[in-house]
């Protein structure tokens, strides 16, 4: 594959890191938030907002050891560097940073919708972490409206790593944590078993299209 389409496939792969591996995730500090907001965030209303983007170029930053060097290469393939690529989606400047940004709108818009008016009550920011994915097997049989909120679900898959047994949804009052402080303690515990199996990957320096495959 050329690498300059190479790249920007990963790119548009890890744009949304940033959610997984956030501020808490990485041990951030303000400063380095502030330093790199205005290259990737968008401003709005007085204010920037999507930190998730930030949250991105460090991810590709500060997990370099774990990751192919290709991605902190500022001369891969032609154009915007890679964390330029996938930090910009908010905020894109470029023709490259565009194709990723308009790519993530339409994939978006594709669910996006259904799920809000039918089966989403509105969920404050800083309690996104304590929403579990619901599953559809649960609505099959119901009459129209039966699931128009998540309330009224029995169900959720729990937020693990995926495996024969993780991948069977399991009772919603079991699932959700019952405290944001137990919900981060959940994402910070998946994420350092993602960056441990993220280190064994293998081809991370010999074939990197391998690697993105794998």
């Amino acid at each position: 594959m050329d690498e300059t389409t190479l790249k920007i496939a990963i790119a548009a792969f890890v744009h949304d890191i940033g959610k997984f591996a956030d501020k808490k995730a990485l041990n951030l500090t303000e400063q380095y938030i502030n330093d790199h907001a205005g290259r990737h965030l968008p401003f709005h209303d007085g204010r920037y907002c999507h930190y998730h983007a930030v949250y991105t170029a460090a991810f590709i930053e500060f997990m370099k050891d774990h990751l192919p060097d290709h991605l902190n290469r500022p001369d891969w393939g032609n154009g915007d560097t890679f964390a330029d690529l996938a930090a910009g989606h908010h905020n894109p400047e470029t023709p490259m940073q565009w194709v990723i940004a308009e790519a993530d709108r339409v994939s978006s818009g594709w669910d996006r919708d259904t799920f809000d008016q039918k089966y989403s009550t509105a969920v404050p920011w800083k309690e996104y972490k304590k929403i579990r994915l619901l599953p559809l097997f649960e609505q099959l049989k119901a009459e129209e409206g039966a699931f128009d909120t998540r309330e009224k679900f029995s169900f959720c898959y729990p937020l693990k790593a995926m495996s024969p047994k993780n991948i069977f949804p399991t009772k919603l009052k079991a699932g959700v944590p019952d405290t944001l402080v137990k919900a981060e303690s959940q994402y910070i515990q998946l994420f350092d078993e993602f960056v441990k199996g993220l280190g064994r990957i293998r081809h991370r320096e010999t074939d990197i299209e391998l690697w993105f495959e794998v």
